[in-house]
C-alpha cells in the first residue's frame, strides 16, 4: 500500500505557496554547550485578537515542539497583556526573550490566512503570512516552530523534517513516513518480507531501502512523490546497507558478489558501480563523511569489527576505533569532525561518539540493545532503536547537548525499528 500520489502533489503545492511569500541513560553530552544551546529562552505564544480553534491548535503544536527541545520556557500571559501598546512593558516586567503572535483569518470555505510575528524588546524579528486549509495547519505550525527555533538558537529547527522507520505487525512489514515527532503516519510500502536499511535522499524526495521480497537482499530506490520504486542493486548475492552522498549524486552500499562483503559506489546518473576497496576482509556499513570527501565503514580486517575511513578511491585507509570486538553502523555528525556508531559493551549494544581530532570517545546511550543511529539534519539530536521493557523494538530520540531522551514510538504489541531522519524541508 503506497502513499497516495494526490496527497504528495498537494503537499508540493502547499510548500511552494508557503515559501513563495524511553529508557535510562547516564551518558554525557557530546556537543559543547555554547551560549545559544545552553540558554533557556523565555517565550510567550498567543493568538492576537481572536480565540479560534485553528489558532489554539497552532499554538499548542508550536508549544509542544519548542518544549520538546528543553531550550524554551513557555510563560503564560493574561488577556489584558495581549494589547500591543503594553508589549514592551510586559516583556521587561516578566523577563521575556520573545513574544510570538498568531492571527488566524478565515478567508473562504476551507481556506485560512495565518499571520505570524516574532518580536523581542527592541524589534520585530520575523513576520510572515501563510495560507492553507485545515489539513495544512500542523505543517504551518511546524514551519513557524522552525523559524522561532532558528531565530532564538542560531541553528536550524527540525520540526519540518520527517522520519522513516519499519513497523512489524503480525509478520507484515511496513515502511512508514511520519512527522519529526512520530505523528501523522503514512505507509509508503507494505510487505510480507523484511524491509531494512532505510536512508533518505538529501532532498527528502526519495528513500533507499533493502527488501527481501525475492528471498535475498535487493536495494530499492523509492520515490515518495510518485510512489514509483526502482531496483538499484540486484547483483549476485546480497545488496545491502545503502547510503547517499551529501549531494545525492552517489550511493555507497555493500554487495557480496565476490563471496565477501565489499563496498561499492554507485553513480546515480550513469547507474554504474565501482568497487571501492579490493580486500580479503569483510567491509560493510559504509557511509559518506559530512563533506562527502571520505567514506566511513566497518571492517573485520583487524580480527574484530572496527571503524575505518578512506577516500573516495579506497586509498589512505585509516583505522578510527580500537576498543572492543565490535564497532559498526557509523554515521557522520554534520559540520563536526565527529562520528556516531554502535559499540558492543558487555554483550549488549550502545551508541557512542568519537571526536576525530581529540580521539575522545563518549557514551551516548546506555539502554538495552541500542541500534540504528540516525542524526537529525541540524546535528543536535539522534534517533535510534532500542528494546523496551516489554522486550519490543522501539524508537527514541536523544539530545546530543543535554542527553535528554524522548520516546518517539514505543509499542507493547508490535515492533518499531530501523529509523532514518530525513532532511529539513527547504
Amino acid at each position: 500500500m503506497n502513499i497516495r500520489k494526490e496527497k504528495l502533489v498537494s503537499a508540493i503545492l502547499f510548500f511552494l505557496a508557503i515559501f513563495s511569500y524511553f529508557t535510562q541513560v547516564t551518558a554525557q553530552p557530546v556537543i559543547d554547550k555554547n551560549q545559544s544551546i545552553a540558554k533557556e529562552f523565555n517565550i510567550k505564544i498567543h493568538e492576537y485578537d481572536n480565540n479560534t480553534y485553528e489558532g489554539q491548535k497552532i499554538i499548542e503544536t508550536i508549544r509542544n515542539n519548542l518544549l520538546s527541545t528543553n531550550k524554551f520556557k513557555i510563560i503564560k500571559v493574561s488577556d489584558k497583556d495581549k494589547r500591543k501598546n503594553i508589549y514592551n512593558r510586559f516583556l521587561r516586567k516578566n523577563n521575556f526573550d520573545y513574544m510570538v503572535s498568531i492571527q488566524v483569518n478565515h478567508l473562504q470555505d476551507d481556506l485560512y490566512e495565518i499571520n505570524f510575528t516574532l518580536e523581542n524588546l527592541e524589534n520585530f524579528l520575523d513576520k510572515v503570512s501563510f495560507s492553507g486549509s485545515i489539513k495544512d495547519i500542523t505543517r504551518i505550525s511546524h514551519i513557524i516552530s522552525d523559524r522561532i527555533y532558528e531565530t532564538s538558537t542560531g541553528n536550524k529547527g527540525i520540526f519540518t523534517s520527517r522520519l522513516a522507520y519499519i513497523v512489524k505487525k503480525n509478520n507484515i512489514f511496513e515502511l512508514q513516513i511520519t512527522d519529526h515527532d512520530g505523528k501523522n503516519q503514512q505507509i509508503a510500502l507494505r510487505s510480507s518480507k523484511p524491509i531494512t536499511s532505510i536512508k533518505w535522499s538529501p532532498d527528502g524526495s526519495k528513500i533507499l531501502y533493502v527488501s527481501f521480497e525475492t528471498g535475498r537482499a535487493i536495494t530499492y530506490m523509492h520515490d515518495l512523490f510518485t510512489s514509483n520504486r526502482v531496483i538499484i542493486a540486484n547483483q549476485k548475492g546480497s545488496n545491502s546497507a545503502p547510503s547517499w552522498s551529501p549531494d545525492g549524486e552517489k550511493i555507497v552500499l555493500t554487495m557480496t558478489e565476490t563471496g565477501l562483503s565489499q563496498i561499492y559506489i554507485l553513480d546515480v546518473a550513469t547507474n554504474s558501480f565501482r568497487r571501492l576497496i579490493k580486500s580479503s576482509a569483510c567491509d560493510t556499513e559504509a557511509c559518506f563523511s559530512s563533506d562527502g570527501k571520505n567514506i566511513l565503514f566497518a571492517s573485520d580486517r583487524s580480527g574484530s569489527y572496527q571503524i575505518y575511513s578512506t577516500d573516495l578511491y579506497g586509498q589512505n585507509i585509516t583505522r578510527l576505533t580500537f576498543d572492543g570486538d565490535y564497532n559498526g553502523s557509523p554515521v557522520a555528525l554534520p559540520n563536526k569532525n565527529m562520528i556516531i556508531y554502535v559499540k558492543k559493551v558487555d554483550n549488549d549494544f550502545n551508541i557512542y561518539s568519537l571526536d576525530l581530532s581529540s580521539k575522545k570517545e563518549e557514551l551516548i546511550t546506555s539502554g538495552k540493545h541500542d541500534q540504528s543511529p540516525s542524526i537529525s539534519p541540524n546535528g543536535e539530536y539522534l534517533i535510534y532503536s532500542y528494546i523496551n521493557e516489554k522486550g519490543m523494538n522501539s524508537i527514541a530520540q536523544i539530545s546530543l547537548f543535554n542527553s535528554q531522551i524522548k520516546k518517539i514510538q514505543e509499542k507493547s504489541n508490535y515492533e518499531v525499528f530501523d529509523p532514518s531522519w530525513g532532511p529539513i524541508i527547504k
